[in-house]
């Protein structure tokens, strides 16, 4: 139970940082801030295989969780708000896919790593290749904060970008406006519904008739089709609209909750499976991808902050809620209803919020201006 802290006070420190990482990112650097937050997560992980006491994770944990906020999606969406781009959902999904490909693919290498060294050795190695990863992309991939214009061209492109990346709401307008409420009101509920269905799945699908394996089998399909589903999704928003595609994407997630209560027999099994990799691709794309669209550039760092804060305090409600759900009525079906319900009350706040904040009316005009 006390080693169990570690992973709660991680999750804390980030929920508490994020905020303050978003508004750091719009005073300071992106560089430096990307290899302080990457030496932080590299140090953390070099506490752990030193650490001979729970007392050393917790620290390390702290430090983990504090890091993660300067080198993981706020840099990544704020890269990616300063391209001018009429494929920006395309590019948020690819980011997005690629970093859970890097994942997917350097787990089992740190665990074969673990089996072989140990754990402390296993540590080391994910401290090296967080550094090795960081490093090059800090130096080499990250656009300068600054550059040297020189023509009537020029001056105008860099007076475009100028006039795009300030345009929007401030920190202050966004916590006063009720609109923004509404919008987290609804990535809260995302946070609610989407990782406490995910850690849930296979328990589900083995409760029901399905042998383990079967079950982790299905279980992989639905990180596969996520992957498909954040590119997919985003080139959906970037072709057909905030509104339409917020219709889709919140309909194919309500279907897919209502799918693991009515499918769940070997043949019709997949059919959930691959509709729940959409419910991933929601996560991410509405708090990175919409807070953008619905609230601008002006300072959507330090915003976009806030909105992965509410994300994560709906996450830490939604999986003890569908804990107690399960245990009160013997049955995961109860909670996969009630979350369908929630995902159509998502749509509606999304759809109030575009309506509200005229999004759809200001990508047009930044798409002319580009």
């Amino acid at each position: 139970m006390r080693f169990m802290m570690n992973g709660t006070i991680g999750t804390i420190a980030s929920m508490i940082f994020l905020p303050l990482a978003g508004m750091i990112y719009q005073k300071l650097p992106m560089r430096p801030l990307l290899l302080v937050g990457a030496s932080m997560g590299a140090a953390a992980q070099i506490l752990f295989s030193l650490s001979n006491n729970v007392y050393g994770f917790y620290v390390g944990a702290l430090a983990a969780g504090i890091g993660s906020c300067l080198f993981g999606s706020i840099p990544i969406a704020l890269i990616l708000a300063g391209q001018k781009s009429k494929n920006q959902g395309l590019m948020t999904g690819l980011a997005f896919t690629g970093s859970g490909i890097v994942a997917f693919l350097f787990s089992p290498v740190v665990s074969w790593m673990i089996e072989e060294f140990g754990w402390r050795i296993g540590y080391r190695v994910l401290a090296t290749a967080l550094m090795a990863i960081m490093i090059p992309t800090a130096l080499f991939l990250v656009p300068k904060n600054t550059r040297k214009e020189k023509g009537e061209a020029a001056q105008n492109a860099s007076k475009a970008v100028s006039a795009y990346m300030n345009d929007g709401f401030t920190r202050k307008q966004a916590l006063s406006s009720p609109v923004f409420w509404i919008f987290l009101s609804a990535v809260f509920m995302i946070g609610m519904i989407t990782l406490s269905t995910q850690q849930q799945l296979v328990a589900y699908w083995v409760g029901v008739g399905n042998s383990n394996t079967f079950a982790a089998a299905m279980f992989s399909v639905v990180m596969f089709s996520g992957m498909a589903a954040k590119i997919l999704v985003g080139s959906v928003f970037d072709k057909a609209g905030i509104r339409k595609a917020t219709i889709v994407c919140c309909a194919l997630s309500t279907m897919a909750y209502l799918s693991l209560v009515f499918l769940t027999d070997r043949l019709s099994l997949l059919v959930p499976a691959i509709l729940f990799g959409v419910v991933v691709s929601v996560q991410v794309i509405v708090p990175t991808y919409l807070t953008n669209k619905f609230f601008g550039n002006k300072e959507y760092g330090s915003i976009l902050g806030i909105v992965n804060t509410v994300l994560f305090l709906g996450v830490s409600v939604g999986i003890p809620l569908s804990a107690y759900l399960y245990q009160s009525t013997g049955t995961y079906k109860t909670p996969w209803v009630i979350f369908a319900v929630i995902m159509a009350l998502v749509l509606i706040l999304l759809l109030l919020t575009d309506h509200l904040t005229g999004s759809h009316l200001n990508t047009e005009k930044q798409t002319k201006n580009l």
